[in-house]
């Protein structure tokens, strides 16, 4: 499994540095740090679309006729829940405990393909696999988001 865990999303990225100030003096001057993640807005990642350095891209090995790969989705700097009995490191001397981590991998690729597949399913109950991912590789759209919660389920 690839994948590397950051206990926090990388501060340069996220905030300004007055902000980045702030937050880490409110961090080690406060005996329970807490934050909250509200729904925002987005901001354009100038170097997207592009594909991870660890995800398969080009021609497959065995048949270069099949280019790969066929969907992909955001794997990179992934907020996720976090098991409090793995470790954060993967060191079995690691006995800190978080319930968020932000990885990256095809592993948090694949859980939004995932969902995205069962949303489709749920529409499309007779569907095979073929014909969801058929649908998903042939109607990607924007979205014109009028309602934010129904339509992300925040």
């Amino acid at each position: 499994m690839l994948f590397s865990l950051t206990l926090f999303p990388p501060l340069k990225s996220r905030l300004e540095m007055a902000m980045q100030f702030w937050t880490l003096e409110y961090i080690r001057t406060t005996e329970n740090p807490s934050g909250t993640i509200l729904v925002g807005e987005t901001s354009k990642d100038e170097i997207a679309p592009y594909v991870a350095s660890f995800s398969s891209r080009g021609s497959n090995r065995l048949n270069p006729e099949i280019l790969k790969p066929d969907i992909t989705a955001p794997g990179v700097d992934i907020l996720v829940v976090w098991s409090p009995v793995s470790s954060t490191s993967g060191s079995p001397f690691d006995t800190r405990e978080v319930k968020f981590g932000v990885i990256s991998g095809t592993s948090t690729s694949c859980s939004h393909t995932s969902a995205i597949a069962a949303y489709v399913k749920a529409l499309q109950p007779d569907w095979s696999p073929a014909a969801i991912k058929s649908a998903i590789m042939t109607t990607a759209n924007v979205m014109d988001v009028k309602w934010l919660c129904a339509q992300f389920g925040f």
